[in-house]
């Protein structure tokens, strides 16, 4: 009698979605890395979708030069500017790929050759419908790409734990959020930051399953020391609380939400009266904890402030 021999499972098929605007540098080390990715065994069916949101359409050489690669590439140019426009053309396209998951990861950052297996598998074993990790920082590309050479993942499976939403610079999720009935989509309205986390904000309040584990899959970033003055961080801070404000209010109410808000700035409020005093006590004696200290009360407060900027009619500059 004969036997029959069991197939094999269908592997999942994964797109990894790249959104870049007028930063060739970083996005072809980006692409590179990912070109590079190691797939044992056929264990996953990975796509590249890259979505280029230049007025030029400037990178689509850079991805034809690339298209021979084992990787199959899909390009995208969609020149109405902003961050979620462009990544509402990255769902958009999804649709027709008809993957099982989707994955994002900046242009400025650099994968490790596990890394897109590791975080499919990081969800898998998670039981997650949205799984995040982590990002490590370096002043240059070169030490950037030097760390994620070096990356293993590791032997076993960091603690897991729940978020109510995460960002895109390093994150996978079930395809059916954004194919299936709900269709999820980036607010486009959202033209100074934060749409990838109002994003995932709604997908949590719709059932989904967020988790965030923080070393298991992760990917490494050239941030140079520019971005480390205290003068960008309260810019990105006041961005920061500009968006909370307006996702709380979005998708908890006007009511609900200022009250979430005016929790937020009594607990900022607080943080920046607290390590102000710490910063002024401590700095004649150790500078540099008096400077730390000092640098964290004005960021606290200037987000505390960016709590109720939009109330004000305060808005961020301009964001990609």
């Amino acid at each position: 009698m004969a036997t029959s021999v069991p197939q094999r499972q269908k592997a999942d098929r994964v797109v990894v979605c790249v959104c870049t605007k007028d930063r060739p540098e970083m996005f072809r080390r980006c692409v590179d890395s990912l070109l590079r990715q190691r797939i044992p065994d056929g264990s996953l069916d990975l796509h590249l979708l890259v979505v280029d949101n230049s007025a030029h359409a400037g990178e689509r050489e850079t991805v034809r030069q690339r298209e021979n690669s084992f990787l199959p590439i899909t390009y995208v140019h969609e020149p109405r500017a902003g961050i979620p426009v462009a990544r509402n053309a990255a769902l958009n396209a999804v649709g027709l790929i008809k993957p099982d998951w989707v994955a994002f990861i900046d242009d400025d950052e650099i994968a490790p050759r596990d890394w897109i297996v590791r975080l499919h598998q990081l969800a898998l074993n998670s039981g997650a419908d949205v799984a995040a990790c982590g990002v490590v920082q370096f002043q240059t590309a070169s030490e950037a790409e030097q760390g994620a050479a070096r990356w293993r993942p590791p032997s076993s499976f960091g603690k897991v734990r729940p978020r109510l939403s995460c960002a895109t610079c390093n994150v996978i999720f079930r395809a059916v959020l954004v194919t299936g009935h709900s269709g999820l989509r980036f607010d486009e309205t959202m033209q100074h930051g934060g749409s990838d986390v109002e994003f995932f904000m709604r997908a949590g309040q719709a059932g989904a399953r967020i988790v965030h584990i923080k070393s298991d899959a992760v990917v490494f970033e050239e941030y140079p020391a520019e971005r480390k003055t205290l003068g960008y961080e309260c810019r990105r801070a006041f961005r920061v609380g500009t968006t909370t404000n307006y996702r709380y209010r979005k998708n908890y109410g006007n009511i609900p939400g200022a009250l979430l808000l005016a929790g937020r700035v009594i607990t900022k409020t607080i943080t920046a009266v607290a390590s102000t005093s710490i910063g002024l006590l401590a700095y004649p004696f150790a500078k540099a904890t008096g400077e730390r200290n000092l640098n964290r009360g004005v960021r606290s407060a200037v987000t505390a402030f960016g709590f109720i900027g939009p109330m004000l009619g305060i808005k961020p500059s301009g964001y990609w």
